[in-house]
């Protein structure tokens, strides 16, 4: 984590949305270095054509293609992605309570997460743009919880 004070992020929705969902598909990308923040939603990045790194808290990881990012609301991160031919972003920010109702268990809750999707994992997310669950085959890299 870079030495800059974090900043707060106001995550722009309408009145009474819970969640907001953006899709990149850039080319020739110029890059970007988004200073250590953080905010009131959590976030679901996925990486589908990109590279760079991501800290969350004290943690760095690599960006690469087909990486998926989870922070919840209030954690401080950071990324950096250095300029490409193409970058493809999936980001989608959201309430805690558009997720009440549905039966998840999601250890990483509190600290974040970091999966890798193998090629044929990033396909089946791809093609059913969230009407299916991604395969349990794929390790999440988790921060430790004390």
């Amino acid at each position: 984590m870079s030495d800059e004070s974090p900043v707060f992020e106001k995550i722009p929705v309408g009145a009474g949305e819970l969640f907001t969902l953006r899709a990149d598909n850039i080319n020739d990308f110029n890059g970007i270095n988004v200073v250590p923040h953080f905010h009131m939603m959590d976030e679901l990045m996925w990486f589908r054509e990109s590279g760079g790194s991501y800290s969350i808290g004290d943690e760095k990881f690599t960006i690469k293609n087909n990486t998926l990012v989870y922070v919840p609301a209030l954690l401080i991160h950071e990324m950096t992605l250095p300029p490409a031919a193409s970058h493809k972003r999936y980001l989608m920010q959201f309430e805690k309570e558009w997720l009440e109702g549905y039966d998840l268990s999601l250890p990483a809750a509190h600290c974040g997460a970091v999966v890798y999707l193998s090629g044929e994992e990033a396909e089946r997310l791809e093609l059913t743009a969230g009407a299916g669950a991604v395969s349990s085959a794929t390790s999440p890299i988790r921060c430790s919880v004390p």
